[in-house]
């Protein structure tokens, strides 16, 4: 389980993560974290984000086809506007 995170890591890193994900887990991976596309520029959300120098955007365009390339099952469960559940396994 890991929240709020995969967002705040590039794009290498974020692979270096799922990775060590798969291989540690006995099964189904959960991250929470913002929902694809969710996040707007110059929302709160966005603003803060972006001082952060958090790679947000980049996770929202291309997160979920980067665990589709680690893991086989990757189901994404909006939790609200903004967030979501990202189940992943094998």
């Amino acid at each position: 389980v890991a929240a709020y995170l995969v967002h705040g890591l590039d794009a290498a890193d974020r692979r270096t993560l799922y990775g060590e994900m798969r291989r540690v887990s006995r099964g189904t991976v959960l991250l929470h974290d913002f929902a694809p596309g969710a996040i707007r520029a110059w929302s709160p959300t966005g603003i803060l984000e972006r001082l952060e120098r958090s790679h947000y955007r980049e996770f929202g365009r291309a997160g979920t086809d980067e665990l589709r390339r680690t893991f086989e099952s990757v189901r994404v469960i909006r939790q609200s506007k903004t967030v979501a559940w990202y189940l992943c396994s094998g």
